[in-house]
Protein backbone atom coordinates (compact mmCIF):
# COMPACT_ATOMS: atom_id res chain seq x y z
CA UNK A 1 0.00 0.00 0.00
CA UNK A 2 0.90 3.70 -0.62
CA UNK A 3 0.39 6.83 0.71
CA UNK A 4 0.51 9.52 -1.93
CA UNK A 5 2.00 12.34 0.49
CA UNK A 6 4.74 9.61 0.56
CA UNK A 7 5.35 7.96 -2.47
CA UNK A 8 9.22 6.93 -2.06
CA UNK A 9 7.95 4.22 0.48
CA UNK A 10 5.27 1.99 0.46
CA UNK A 11 3.43 2.83 3.65
CA UNK A 12 2.28 -0.82 4.42
CA UNK A 13 2.90 -4.43 2.71
CA UNK A 14 0.23 -7.00 2.85
CA UNK A 15 1.65 -10.19 2.33
CA UNK A 16 -0.81 -13.41 1.27
CA UNK A 17 0.08 -17.00 -0.02
CA UNK A 18 -1.70 -15.49 -3.68
CA UNK A 19 -2.17 -12.62 -5.79
CA UNK A 20 -4.35 -10.16 -4.85
CA UNK A 21 -6.18 -9.06 -7.83
CA UNK A 22 -9.16 -7.10 -6.73
CA UNK A 23 -9.34 -4.60 -3.12
CA UNK A 24 -12.42 -2.84 -1.60
CA UNK A 25 -12.33 -0.41 1.59
CA UNK A 26 -14.79 -1.77 3.98
CA UNK A 27 -17.80 1.86 4.14
CA UNK A 28 -18.34 0.93 7.74
CA UNK A 29 -15.05 -0.14 9.20
CA UNK A 30 -12.55 2.12 6.85
CA UNK A 31 -9.57 0.23 8.37
CA UNK A 32 -11.06 -3.24 6.89
CA UNK A 33 -9.57 -4.04 3.11
CA UNK A 34 -11.23 -6.99 1.48
CA UNK A 35 -9.24 -9.04 -1.43
CA UNK A 36 -9.95 -11.21 -3.68
CA UNK A 37 -6.93 -13.71 -4.71
CA UNK A 38 -6.34 -15.59 -7.81
CA UNK A 39 -6.32 -18.61 -6.06
CA UNK A 40 -10.41 -17.55 -5.22
CA UNK A 41 -9.83 -17.21 -1.39
CA UNK A 42 -10.80 -13.76 -0.21
CA UNK A 43 -8.77 -12.22 2.83
CA UNK A 44 -9.52 -9.40 5.31
CA UNK A 45 -6.69 -6.90 6.02
CA UNK A 46 -7.02 -4.46 8.86
CA UNK A 47 -4.50 -1.61 8.06
CA UNK A 48 -5.12 0.42 11.60
CA UNK A 49 -2.47 2.16 12.62
CA UNK A 50 -0.04 -0.10 15.43
CA UNK A 51 -1.20 -3.38 14.00
CA UNK A 52 1.46 -5.69 13.70
CA UNK A 53 -0.74 -8.57 11.71
CA UNK A 54 -2.62 -7.06 9.23
CA UNK A 55 -4.38 -10.58 7.66
CA UNK A 56 -6.77 -11.01 10.42
CA UNK A 57 -8.89 -13.83 8.10
CA UNK A 58 -9.08 -15.56 4.65
CA UNK A 59 -11.63 -17.93 3.51
CA UNK A 60 -11.06 -21.73 2.95
CA UNK A 61 -10.23 -22.62 -0.61
CA UNK A 62 -12.53 -25.71 -0.48
CA UNK A 63 -15.68 -22.86 0.28
CA UNK A 64 -14.30 -20.41 -2.01
CA UNK A 65 -14.13 -19.70 -5.89
CA UNK A 66 -12.89 -22.41 -8.14
CA UNK A 67 -11.36 -19.53 -10.55
CA UNK A 68 -9.49 -15.79 -9.89
CA UNK A 69 -11.90 -13.75 -8.02
CA UNK A 70 -12.34 -10.28 -10.20
CA UNK A 71 -14.03 -8.41 -7.77
CA UNK A 72 -15.37 -7.77 -4.45
CA UNK A 73 -18.18 -5.41 -3.12
CA UNK A 74 -19.23 -4.71 0.54
CA UNK A 75 -22.93 -4.59 1.16
CA UNK A 76 -24.85 -1.60 3.65
CA UNK A 77 -25.40 -3.80 5.82
CA UNK A 78 -26.31 -3.17 9.66
CA UNK A 79 -23.01 -4.72 10.77
CA UNK A 80 -21.18 -3.94 8.03
CA UNK A 81 -19.67 -7.23 7.73
CA UNK A 82 -20.86 -8.66 4.63
CA UNK A 83 -20.00 -8.70 0.93
CA UNK A 84 -20.03 -10.31 -2.53
CA UNK A 85 -17.48 -11.64 -4.45
CA UNK A 86 -17.52 -12.92 -8.30
CA UNK A 87 -15.40 -14.88 -10.39
CA UNK A 88 -14.48 -16.38 -13.97
CA UNK A 89 -15.33 -19.36 -11.92
CA UNK A 90 -19.75 -18.28 -13.10
CA UNK A 91 -20.40 -17.71 -8.92
CA UNK A 92 -21.15 -14.84 -7.05
CA UNK A 93 -20.81 -15.89 -3.51
CA UNK A 94 -22.13 -13.72 -0.25
CA UNK A 95 -19.94 -13.44 2.66
CA UNK A 96 -19.79 -12.40 6.40
CA UNK A 97 -17.22 -11.87 8.41
CA UNK A 98 -18.58 -13.22 11.75
CA UNK A 99 -17.39 -11.80 15.29
CA UNK A 100 -15.37 -8.74 14.59
CA UNK A 101 -14.69 -8.40 18.22
CA UNK A 102 -13.28 -11.79 19.33
CA UNK A 103 -9.70 -12.67 18.98
CA UNK A 104 -10.25 -14.62 15.57
CA UNK A 105 -12.30 -13.54 13.02
CA UNK A 106 -13.79 -15.91 10.28
CA UNK A 107 -15.22 -15.33 7.27
CA UNK A 108 -17.39 -17.61 5.72
CA UNK A 109 -19.87 -17.99 2.55
CA UNK A 110 -23.60 -17.40 3.79
CA UNK A 111 -24.84 -20.77 1.59
CA UNK A 112 -21.98 -22.42 0.57
CA UNK A 113 -23.53 -25.32 -0.91
CA UNK A 114 -25.56 -23.10 -3.47
CA UNK A 115 -23.70 -19.89 -4.87
CA UNK A 116 -25.87 -17.80 -7.15
CA UNK A 117 -24.48 -19.15 -10.88
CA UNK A 118 -24.73 -16.20 -13.51
CA UNK A 119 -26.40 -17.83 -16.77
CA UNK A 120 -28.29 -17.14 -19.66
CA UNK A 121 -31.51 -18.65 -20.45
CA UNK A 122 -31.93 -17.49 -23.90
CA UNK A 123 -33.19 -19.78 -26.31
CA UNK A 124 -34.25 -22.67 -23.75
CA UNK A 125 -30.57 -22.90 -23.75
CA UNK A 126 -28.56 -22.63 -20.05
CA UNK A 127 -24.99 -21.32 -20.44
CA UNK A 128 -22.76 -20.70 -17.54
CA UNK A 129 -20.77 -17.20 -17.95
CA UNK A 130 -18.22 -15.80 -15.68
CA UNK A 131 -18.22 -12.32 -13.66
CA UNK A 132 -15.90 -10.29 -14.33
CA UNK A 133 -17.60 -7.05 -12.04
CA UNK A 134 -20.54 -6.94 -9.50
CA UNK A 135 -22.32 -3.61 -8.15
CA UNK A 136 -24.37 -3.20 -5.16
CA UNK A 137 -26.90 -0.71 -5.30
CA UNK A 138 -28.39 -0.38 -1.57
CA UNK A 139 -31.72 1.66 -2.80
CA UNK A 140 -32.30 -1.51 -5.29
CA UNK A 141 -33.28 -3.61 -3.00
CA UNK A 142 -31.11 -6.01 -0.77
CA UNK A 143 -32.22 -9.18 -3.65
CA UNK A 144 -31.05 -7.12 -6.59
CA UNK A 145 -27.42 -7.17 -7.02
CA UNK A 146 -26.02 -6.99 -10.65
CA UNK A 147 -27.05 -6.25 -14.10
CA UNK A 148 -24.63 -8.19 -16.50
CA UNK A 149 -25.16 -7.69 -20.53
CA UNK A 150 -28.64 -7.06 -19.97
CA UNK A 151 -29.17 -10.17 -17.85
CA UNK A 152 -30.23 -9.25 -14.48
CA UNK A 153 -29.70 -11.34 -11.60
CA UNK A 154 -32.32 -11.38 -8.37
CA UNK A 155 -33.48 -12.82 -5.21
CA UNK A 156 -29.84 -13.82 -4.29
CA UNK A 157 -31.09 -14.16 -0.56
Amino acid sequence: MWDIGDPNKPYKALTINSEILCVSFNPKHQNLLGTGCANGTVAIFDISEGVTHNLICQSKLEESHNDAITDLVWLRSRNGTEFVTTSTDGKVIWWDIKDLNLPTVNVVPENPEKPLMLVDKENDVEKEYGGVKIEYNPEAGVSIFVKIKGYKISNCN
